[in-house]
């Protein structure tokens, strides 16, 4: 897979090895500015590509300011992240994962040959 800006979310419910990059773009503070302070300083507290905590979510009152908050923490996600900034031209890395189930290399002396769409050799790793 290809690696994106977004990206980091998806280690909040899975366990990657390698752990994914944890760069998320950060949201803007005029997106929930009209949150009640405690709201914002909670939002403000996520770093990275966190996803909110669902104890402080619980924690909520059930008021409208507490609802209002509840109402914006949802949309902190990958698809959230996603549907925002999928068209950014740095959207996509050049950093590729591939995962798979079982070694599909000699551990002593192989090759690893990437080539592109046309057949063409762009890399070559010998050992």
């Amino acid at each position: 897979m290809r690696l994106n800006k977004c990206i980091g979310y998806l280690e909040e419910n899975y366990d990657f090895n390698s752990a994914l990059p944890q760069n998320c773009p950060s949201i803007p503070r005029s997106e929930f500015a009209h949150l009640s302070g405690q709201c914002q300083s909670y939002i403000l507290s996520l770093w990275g590509c966190k996803l909110p905590d669902v104890s402080f979510y619980n924690f909520l009152p059930g008021t409208d300011e507490g609802n209002a908050c509840r109402q914006f923490l949802n949309t902190i996600s990958h698809g959230s992240c996603y549907r925002k900034h999928r068209y950014d031209l740095d959207f996509l890395s050049n950093e590729w994962r591939v995962w798979i189930d079982y070694d599909i290399l000699d551990k002593y002396h192989d090759r690893l040959r990437l080539l592109d769409k046309n057949g063409l050799l762009v890399d070559e790793y010998i050992y």
